[in-house]
């Protein structure tokens, strides 16, 4: 199956192009067909799962697409095919900061046995090797802190082209994460059609919205499966796009369709920079291909003249992460984001859209160890993010904008991981927050369903009328807080675990206070939708359950917030740690005290909720007075949406403005100008024509005319009258002779 894995991403484009040429006049075909492909790709990313679980090495699938000759891989030695180790190709004389390997690194170095292919058919490169084959490198000084030698072991990846060419290959990558991830997208896609059959019914653009969603998975399929950076950054862009469409469905709703035009260009500004470290990188090391980066990285094969170029490429590249994944600064789009459908919402939060960029930053792994500055600058964004979105949370009464800050703070927490080089304790938690961030969207997709408002101020008692609902709700809200034993628990711990043993205490200090906001923002929303009395009666009134279509999808996604963290928890000899790693299996010992500490620092954000929306001891209002600065602060958003139309969009705005003038005064003027001057000299030589050309010509005519009439009355036809003009003209020649 591994071979044909990106069959998996071809069946929802497949159901795109037939539902918008062939299936659009029928909605109930048009959704079933769509909801078959993606449930298809579920088990087909199953068998794969099994598959890579029985063996988890790597594989690699390429097509040599394009082949530039003379380009060689700038930076970097080639191992020439059936050469060994110690045998190196040098690149050509034109690159002069190239240097060899540096062996003495390696704490073995065996035979390698690589057979290289160049035809233009998918071939399968990942032939077993001998355990020898492969080339470990024993890092002494790890940047992540941990005093532990780290063997980060990387198998002879397939080099693309010959000697002294670079070459674009088109493939697919199969590994652990990869697996794990067409898991999550599939589950969350297909859960998310389903669910949307209620919530959608009755909708003009039904068809519309599931082409859109099947569009949707693809990119986000291939995005997974790409094994190579440019592949991934045409599946990035179709990631964008379909956003894009999907934020600003309900186009006809002004706020809806400048929210999708907001986070499409907010996102582009972070595309650009992946772009740009994209085409640095090819320059520095001349290849973009997965596999084939870390195993230089690892086994420095890149000259040490040109690391500080592929650190600033992977910081550029960190840019598309960024926007992607709504971290600051770039986070502004998302909360306004939720304009679109609710189960939009859920798919986007949980795993696609704004997956992606953690997924970016998990697969750019060797970039970033290449610096440690460079981890701190991605911890740093991380951690900074987790507490400015969860601050922003606590205050919020629109209960998708709580969810979706929720999002960015959660997103924070994997970047602050993979930034401390916790490459298991990141992908971890990006797979844990896909299940209960997806019921808690679907969840608020219900309440809205029933209620048809999204202020929480404005519902509770809603757990009397909506039993499952506000069940599910609860089970998202427990393992989000990080209570045991859900799954937020156990992939929260590995994060602090992580900041723990490598001395980072700074990022765990935030991380536990960030853990204690999201408990307490998390249960205030509860609380204040689901318990107490109703605070609005009509709504209340009108409030029901939601279809089986809707609370079925629910039910799963609970199942999931509660057991699918169990394959990371730490005892476990053969759990999540040992199957989805970066280079070696390596994660933090399990500490009981800082569990506790976590599990205590949730639970008394859980009891401040209850005691301030529950038993009202406190009253929010006295402490909104009580803080007022600090609310209104908080409640605006730390005034980053001002800040940015000060600072950016008025100024460009201005600046446009400006140009348009510019435009007018000069440049207009300058062709307007040059318009009236041809104006003015076609006129005159409309006016040279009409009186002096077509005058001659004309008064040449009128003369002719004024002859011709004269000189014709002498024409009589008579032919003495001929005869007498003879007559006379024969005596004046006779005449003027005899003179």
């Amino acid at each position: 199956m591994l071979p044909y894995s990106w069959i998996i991403a071809a069946l929802p484009l497949l159901a795109f192009v037939l539902i918008v040429f062939f299936l659009n006049r029928s909605n109930k075909i048009s959704s079933y067909f769509s909801i078959a492909m993606v449930l298809t790709s579920f088990a087909l990313s199953c068998i794969v799962l099994i598959q890579v679980l029985d063996d988890p090495e790597p594989k690699e699938y390429w097509v040599d697409w394009l082949t530039f000759g003379d380009y060689g891989m700038s930076g970097a030695d080639q191992i020439t095919p059936g050469s060994e180790p110690g045998e190196t190709h040098q690149v050509p004389e034109h690159h002069p900061d190239t240097i060899e390997p540096d062996y003495e690194r390696y704490e073995s170095v065996d035979t390698l046995e690589s057979e290289f292919a160049l035809d233009s058919t998918i071939e399968h490169h990942t032939e077993e090797l001998q355990d020898t084959s492969a080339i470990t490198a024993i890092h002494h000084d790890e940047p992540s802190g941990h005093d532990t030698e780290h063997h980060l072991s990387f198998k002879e990846p397939q080099r693309h082209g010959k000697k002294g060419s670079f070459v674009i290959p088109i493939g697919i990558y199969i590994d652990p994460l990869t697996a794990i991830m067409l898991m999550v997208v599939t589950i969350v896609a297909g859960l998310v059609q389903i669910y949307s059959l209620g919530y959608m019914a009755g909708d003009p653009r039904f068809a519309r919205y599931y082409a859109y969603l099947s569009l949707f998975t693809f990119s986000m399929l291939g995005l997974v499966l790409a094994g190579t950076y440019i592949l991934m950054f045409v599946f990035w862009e179709l990631v964008g796009l379909t956003s894009y469409l999907l934020i600003g469905f309900w186009f006809e709703k002004k706020i809806a369709s400048d929210a999708g035009k907001k986070a499409f260009v907010t996102t582009k500004i972070g595309d650009l920079g992946f772009l740009l470290g994209l085409a640095i990188l090819i320059f520095a090391v001349g290849s973009a291909s997965l596999p084939e980066l870390d195993y230089m990285i690892a086994n420095g094969q890149i000259s040490e003249n040109l690391l500080p170029l592929v650190a600033i490429a992977g910081i550029l590249m960190f840019c598309g992460a960024v926007g992607k994944s709504a971290q600051f600064p770039l986070h502004v789009w998302l909360p306004d984001a939720m304009e679109g459908p609710t189960p939009v919402s859920a798919l986007i939060h949980a795993a696609t859209m704004v997956a992606a960029g953690v997924y970016l930053a998990a697969r750019m792994m060797g970039i970033i160890m290449i610096s440690e500055t460079m981890m701190y600058v991605v911890a740093s964004i991380g951690a900074f993010t987790a507490f400015l979105a969860a601050s922003i949370g606590l205050v919020q009464n629109d209960i998708k904008r709580v969810l979706a800050y929720s999002t960015v703070s959660q997103l924070g927490y994997m970047m602050m991981a993979l930034g401390l080089a916790g490459y298991t304790a990141g992908t971890f938690h990006l797979m844990t927050h896909a299940f209960f961030k997806a019921l808690l969207f679907l969840g608020a997709g219900s309440v809205i369903h029933a209620v048809h408002t999204n202020d929480i101020q404005f519902m509770g008692g809603l757990n009397k009328k909506m039993k499952i609902t506000s069940k599910t709700f609860l089970i998202a809200s427990l393992s989000i807080a990080g209570i045991f034993p859900l799954s937020g628990f156990w992939s929260k711990d590995e994060i602090f675990a992580v900041a723990f043993e490598g001395g980072h205490y700074p990022f765990l200090i935030v991380g536990i206070l960030v853990a204690g906001m999201t408990a307490f923002y998390m249960f205030r929303l509860y609380f204040l939708t689901f318990t107490g009395e109703p605070r609005d009666k009509h709504a209340y009134e009108h409030a029901h359950e939601s279809p089986k279509s809707m609370t079925i999808p629910l039910m799963i996604l609970a199942f999931l917030s509660i057991f699918a963290g169990w394959v990371g928890i730490p005892w476990l000899h053969k759990g999540y740690s040992s199957f989805v790693y970066y280079g070696a299996v390596h994660h933090a010992d399990p500490n009981i005290i800082l569990m506790l500490i976590s599990l205590i620092v949730a639970s008394s954000g859980i009891g401040l909720a209850y005691i301030i929306y529950v038993k009202k001891t406190i009253t929010a209002e006295a402490i909104g007075r009580a803080f007022k600065p600090i609310y209104t602060f908080l409640y605006n958003k730390w005034y980053f949406d001002e800040l940015y139309m000060a600072t950016v969009i008025n100024p460009t705005y201005w600046f446009m403005e400006v140009l348009f003038k510019f435009d007018q005064l000069v440049i207009d003027g300058i062709v307007n100008g040059f318009g009236k001057a041809t104006l003015f000299t076609s006129w005159i030589h409309e006016r040279f024509d009409t009186y002096v050309v077509d005058g001659a010509v004309n008064g040449a005519g009128y003369m002719s005319m004024f002859f011709g009439r004269h000189i014709r009355k002498i024409q009589t036809g008579q032919l003495q009258t001929y005869a007498l003009f003879i007559f006379l003209g024969a005596v004046v020649f006779i005449f003027i002779k005899l003179i």
